[in-house]
């Protein structure tokens, strides 16, 4: 089962927690064990936690990317393709 990035819109603020656990279910999950998860106190520390980490980072838009620290910001496949191309040589050059 895949999920378009076409079905964003959607999904609203008021009907986040309904789509999320539907789509759960529909991908194979137990739904109440779901639900539990993302209603435990540590979903909401992973979530807390990783707002800080952006935060550190100066991520403030996603897509973002750090290949060996080097920021990608937004979704543009060819500048991803040249970044990995580079590291990648840089890689094999050190290898050689």
């Amino acid at each position: 089962m895949t999920f378009c990035t076409d079905d964003q819109d959607l999904i609203s603020a008021t009907n986040a927690w309904d789509k999320m656990t539907d789509y759960a279910g529909r991908s194979g999950l137990n739904a109440e064990a779901f639900k539990a998860c993302m209603a435990g106190p540590e979903a909401g520390a992973a979530v807390d936690a990783s707002i800080a980490n952006a935060k550190l980072m100066d991520v403030t838009s996603t897509p973002t990317l750090f290949v060996n620290g080097r920021r990608i910001v937004g979704a543009d496949p060819h500048q991803l393709e040249q970044l990995l191309q580079y590291e990648i040589q840089q890689t094999n050059g050190k290898k050689n």
